[in-house]
């Protein structure tokens, strides 16, 4: 039985609609749109950020469904650390970035969870890497790190130290189970077992 082809309609890119949306939209929230991008972004405030990332998931006119990645970038010369949110739209090519910087000895900002819940992972890694507080937020535990190693782990300002090798490190943490994905060999070894093990 021959298989049947689906016309798959092209995603018609709209990033000239997208700046004329966000200078409309967000002007209201003192908020800078950048044009010379390949993507749409947005400079806000950081009390404003909340406010925009709802309005980007309540406005059928911008029609953007994914948060998929808040970030940050430390300015040390500025003192400043920048929050960097994402969004992408699943029926069109283009990108909308909303920016936003605080403070480095006063990094608080509205949690975005309430409109957009995926923010909940990408906030506490953010929280973890750069000493972040998103005021709000609905379960501000630590994500990757240990409470020890809360410094922001990604701020310009850290040293570099000597790590030990994995193993050997949850081993003096008592020895608790956990696997390795060996990329070589595309398996799974446990702590121990195999070529890792000292």
């Amino acid at each position: 039985m021959a298989q049947e082809e689906i016309a798959v309609p092209p995603r018609e890119p709209r990033h000239a609609a997208i700046i004329e949306l966000a200078s409309q939209n967000f002007k209201s929230l003192d908020g800078q749109v950048i044009e010379d991008r390949p993507f749409v972004e947005v400079s806000l405030p950081p009390a404003n950020i909340s406010a925009a990332a709802n309005l980007i998931r309540e406005s059928e006119d911008f029609d953007f469904d994914l948060l998929y990645d808040v970030t940050g970038v430390h300015w040390p010369d500025d003192e400043e650390i920048e929050l960097v949110y994402h969004f992408a739209g699943l029926e069109h090519p283009d990108l909308l970035v909303l920016r936003t910087r605080v403070p480095q000895d006063q990094p608080h900002v509205p949690s975005i969870t309430a409109s957009w819940p995926t923010a909940g992972w990408h906030e506490r890694e953010a929280m973890d890497m750069f000493n972040v507080v998103f005021d709000g937020h609905p379960y501000p535990e630590p994500l990757l790190l240990d409470e020890d190693d809360l410094k922001g782990a990604l701020l310009k300002s850290q040293q570099v130290r000597n790590v030990p090798d994995i193993p050997a490190r949850f081993r003096e943490r008592g020895g608790k189970p956990f696997r390795l994905w060996n990329p070589v060999r595309d398996e799974v070894t446990p702590t121990g077992d195999g070529p890792d093990s000292d």
